[in-house]
């Protein structure tokens, strides 16, 4: 135990390209699964389709003596939805859809319970034996029964390519058929016309009632026009739709002259307005050329004109003659002086005079205007009363002339309206339904028919067997074949080993010495099969390998020591470690030989033993009768397993055997306990053990879990005790290989 131990990969990963192949995507039954149930259940399914089939016939014999049926049958012909005019021949167009919503609404009013009802209160069907059956012995009718028999028994349905609704009636008895077929047409056609003919009334007094208040309206309106022709006798000149009418009334042209009248006075007073304005600004400034006009014709200004144009060259000769400053000069332009003053006074005085009087013959002239205008106001606003009166009777008399107008046009509308309405009425078409013809006798028994029943019984005999040979196969809950494996658990199928029973060379042959004492077995070619897989699915490093199952006896040990014994077969050096301190099973196995030819049972020293510093490697290990194959036994149970087997000692232990051996199998205890779960975290491989006669595959999975949660190098599983099941692969495998090992023996033989 001194020597240096080989680094090893660390426990509880899988080293660089060693880890298992991924598992298949789960799938559902394939073809050939779906076979092979079928071929074992086979007798289970034949079974229970005879018995379906003479079900069958035994029925339609039972039905037809106790409970025959005959079905009457009539059909009601609908018309198309559209309304259409009673006095025109032809029919507008009608969407296919819309038709065949239509025949169902008209259908499934045949079926209602108030129908079924008044069928039930008809004379002829209370005289059938049908109905009679309802009525008890005190005379009483159980009328919910015979309502459901009705709803069960008579049928409405409206067929989708035609225009017709299908009625039919099934009954024991032909007669009581065809009865109450026919007597359902007729309450229903009735009904419907009835209630056709109600709504058409019901729109007949309605209509009649408006014709009556628009004859009201009319004569309040012919009252009121005549009360206002009467009153105002003009007024029929708005009778017309001419405007010269309206032009040619006095009331109007009385208005209007007036209003020219004014609009003559309101110029000419803004005439005088001007003129005053101007006059004022005449009267105030200086002399304008009227004014100059009207001084020069005055005849004092004239006559002081003159005597200044006398005296202007008397004085210019005399100041030539006689000087400035003479006695005559001084006087005569004395004389001038005053001449031209006076000329200028009365020039000033006249045209003041002149300003003056213009402007008061204006003012003067605007106060008349002004008083005259103020009259055609006062007439011009009694005329426009008297017109707006006008107006307002003019409205009135239109308004009721429209009114009559509106009411005519409405009353010869609803004359048309209630006149095609008393043709509707009038109309055998109204309720869309008319009768095909009446239900004829049935002649043929409808049911029960044997074409019916034998297929019936024997598809449904066909249906039992193949639902419970399913519900057999998917009840079990085994993993019994390798499909499940993969399929349910999604890990690495290295192998399978079939059951004891399904192979006759291992009769009296120990299971955990097969692959020694019965070679040429399809149990050994399945364990040699096994160590194929295994080394294939490593890459050589998987040297320490634990085996793992999730319950006691589902044949973990027996594969660990059969797949030893193929290592050994072709020549590798195995060392078989038995960690299984509760149950060991190695001294039992490959007990001591003792040097007189007896056994022993049991060794020294074990795994224990070791692991608790008690003995070394070399005294642990012990050597079998069989070449390359050693054996280090449990030893006596120790205090904390767990521990042990986790511990550094353990590790440095499969280290040195790793070195010395080419493969080290680890069997322990099964998961329900821990040591087992150290065990794989410890190994370089863990192939996991599933027995298809007991493994539940809720504790498969849960097995799986387990080994995930300490990340054990789980590289696959094996399946044992596979029992051959018709149509499955192992029971083909087995039927090879014995025609394969026939054939080769044969041919030693020859």
């Amino acid at each position: 135990m001194t020597d240096t131990p080989v680094k090893r990969p660390p426990y509880g990963n899988s080293p660089q390209g060693m880890r298992p192949r991924a598992a298949q995507p789960e799938m559902g039954l394939t073809p050939r699964e779906i076979l092979g149930i079928i071929r074992r259940h086979l007798t289970l399914i034949v079974v229970c389709t005879v018995a379906g089939l003479f079900i069958g016939i035994s029925g339609f014999v039972v039905m037809r003596i106790f409970n025959p049926q005959y079905t009457a049958k009539a059909a009601i012909k609908v018309l198309p939805p559209e309304t259409t005019d009673p006095l025109s021949l032809a029919r507008g167009s009608t969407n296919k859809d819309t038709y065949y919503l239509f025949r169902q609404t008209k259908a499934s009013g045949i079926k209602q319970q108030t129908m079924l009802q008044e069928l039930l209160l008809r004379d002829k069907v209370r005289e059938t034996n049908w109905f009679k059956q309802f009525v008890s012995s005190d005379g009483t009718v159980d009328q919910a029964e015979a309502v459901r028999a009705l709803m069960k028994k008579f049928g409405a349905v409206a067929d989708r390519e035609t225009s017709f609704i299908r009625l039919s009636m099934s009954c024991k008895s032909a007669k009581d058929a065809q009865t109450i077929v026919n007597e359902m047409m007729d309450l229903y056609l009735s009904t419907m016309r009835a209630q056709a003919t109600a709504d058409e009334s019901q729109k007949l007094a309605v209509a009649t009632k408006q014709d009556e208040a628009l004859r009201a309206d009319l004569r309040a309106a012919e009252a009121s026009l005549a009360q206002i022709r009467k009153a105002n006798p003009d007024i029929a000149e708005f009778d017309t739709a001419s405007q010269d009418s309206d032009v040619r009334h006095s009331v109007k042209v009385r208005r209007d002259s007036l209003e020219v009248k004014q609009a003559d006075l309101e110029q000419q007073i803004s005439q005088i307005k001007t003129q005053i304005q101007t006059l004022s600004r005449r009267a105030s400034g200086t002399f304008d050329d009227v004014v100059r006009e009207q001084t020069e014709k005055d005849p004092i200004a004239v006559q002081a004109r003159q005597r200044i144009l006398q005296l202007r060259p008397e004085l210019a000769r005399r100041i030539a003659k006689l000087g400035e400053n003479h006695r005559s000069v001084r006087q005569i332009r004395s004389e001038l002086k005053q001449a031209e003053k006076e000329l200028s006074d009365r020039q000033n005085f006249i045209a003041e005079l002149a300003r003056q009087a213009d402007l008061q013959n204006a003012k003067d002239a605007q106060a008349v205007l002004t008083d005259q205008l103020e009259t055609y106001n006062k007439q011009l606003q009694a005329a426009q009363i008297e017109q707006k009166t006008l107006d307002e009777l003019r409205a009135n008399y239109s308004t009721y002339n429209t009114i009559r107008e509106k009411r005519l046009d409405s009353l010869d509308e609803l004359a048309k309206h209630i006149r095609n309405l008393r043709l509707v009425i009038d109309d055998p078409e109204i309720s869309k339904l008319v009768s095909a013809g009446k239900a004829p006798l049935p002649l043929e028994m409808s049911s029960p028919k044997l074409i019916l029943y034998a297929p019936g019984g024997f598809m449904l005999g066909a249906m039992i067997g193949l639902g419970l040979a399913f519900l057999i196969e998917l009840s079990n809950d085994t993993i019994r074949t390798p499909q499940e494996v993969m399929r349910t658990l999604k890990t690495p199928l290295l192998g399978m080993i079939c059951h004891s029973d399904n192979d006759e060379d291992l009769r009296d042959i120990d299971p955990y010495q097969v692959i020694r004492q019965a070679p040429f077995s399809i149990t050994s070619e399945c364990y040699r099969q096994l160590k194929t897989n295994f080394k294939l699915s490593s890459t050589g490093t998987h040297k320490t390998i634990a085996f793992a199952s999730g319950a006691p006896g589902e044949g973990k040990t027996t594969v660990a020591v059969n797949l030893a014994s193929t290592l050994v077969a072709e020549g590798k050096k195995v060392l078989f470690i038995d960690a299984n301190f509760r149950r060991p099973t190695s001294a039992k196995l490959f007990p001591k030989a003792a040097e007189n030819g007896s056994s022993v049972e049991h060794n020294d020293y074990g795994l224990s033993n070791l692991l608790m510093g008690q003995c070394e490697v070399e005294q642990a290990i012990r050597h079998c009768m069989i070449e390359n194959f050693d054996v280090v036994d449990s030893g006596p149970l120790p205090a904390n397993p767990a521990e042990l087997l986790g511990s550094t000692t353990m590790r440095l232990f499969l280290d040195r055997v790793n070195d010395i051996y080419d493969y080290v199998i680890l069997d322990g205890p099964p998961l329900l306990i821990s040591d087992a779960t150290t065990i794989a975290s410890i190994s370089d491989a863990v192939v996991v053990i599933f027995n298809a006669t007991s493994t539940k595959k809720g504790a498969a999975q849960r097995t799986l879990r387990e080994l995930a949660q300490v990340n054990a190098p789980v590289i696959g599983s094996v399946l044992v005790a596979v029992r051959t099941l018709k149509g499955g692969y192992m029971h083909d495998n087995i039927e090879t290989y014995q025609n394969y090992q026939r054939a080769e023996l044969n041919q030693q033989i020859q």
